[in-house]
């Protein structure tokens, strides 16, 4: 069994763990604050960016400076063709460089950005892999600090023998045969742990495009639905295929 969406959640960047802002096996909703790493580091690194950048802004202002001078200059051959060439080449540079330091000011912004770690959906999340103080975002430390997943409708993944592929295939090609795609769906059940079934019936939804040649058998995806979320990601269950 699986989540219907089951999302890590990743330190992009790496750093000290500073907060934690959810409480375990407990729903999340989406964009809701999970972890914050300590920023400090990252925002030096947009401070020196910005400065960079105001530099690189300063050496275009001279630049076209010097380009304004010469252009008049160079229409009445009071200088050389080579020293305007010259002063449009130094500008261009210069322009150049700032795109390049606006860019680097861009990327040290998202990075800080990863500081603060969000939700992407709304669902049950885990127990957390880190604790508030330890350095995470590079291995051997944690990466994937936890998993949220989506419960209210669940994924089984289940396996078919390859002989019993080619006879439901088969069954299922007679019974289907001038009807669209879609138009013939077969209600699965699930026998859960106890022995008991449970009560929502679901489909399948995916077919692998191959066998597998290690275990002779085909991968099979159903979905159902489990609005009480009875059944959790990583619980086992027996598949019944009428």
């Amino acid at each position: 069994v699986y989540g219907y969406s089951d999302i890590p959640i990743r330190a992009r960047v790496a750093g000290f763990l500073e907060g934690i802002f959810f409480e375990e096996g407990m729903n999340v909703t989406k964009g809701q604050l999970l972890y914050t790493i300590d920023p400090e580091p990252l925002q030096a690194q947009v401070a020196t960016q910005s400065s960079l950048l105001a530099e690189a802004k300063t050496g275009l202002a001279k630049a076209k400076s010097d380009l304004d001078r010469i252009k008049p200059l160079a229409e009445i051959n009071a200088v050389s063709e080579s020293d305007l060439d010259a002063a449009q080449a130094n500008y261009d540079a210069s322009l150049s460089y700032v795109e390049a330091q606006k860019s680097n000011l861009n990327f040290a912004n998202i990075n800080l950005s990863y500081c603060w770690m969000k939700s992407p959906i709304t669902g049950v999340i885990g127990k957390t892999k880190a604790r508030i103080g330890e350095f995470v975002g590079q291995d051997p430390n944690p990466v994937i600090l936890n998993t949220v997943s989506t419960i209210d409708t669940i994924r089984v993944e289940f396996f078919l023998a390859e002989a019993d592929y080619i006879r439901l295939a088969r069954e299922f090609i007679e019974r289907d045969k001038g009807k669209n795609d879609g138009d013939f769906k077969a209600k699965l059940s699930l026998i859960l742990a106890d022995g008991s079934t449970f009560k929502h019936t679901g489909y399948i939804n995916f077919i692998n495009r191959e066998i597998d040649p290690q275990t002779g058998s085909l991968l099979v995806q159903a979905t159902f639905p489990n609005p009480e979320k009875l059944l959790r990601p990583g619980q086992y269950a027996k598949v019944v295929v009428k």
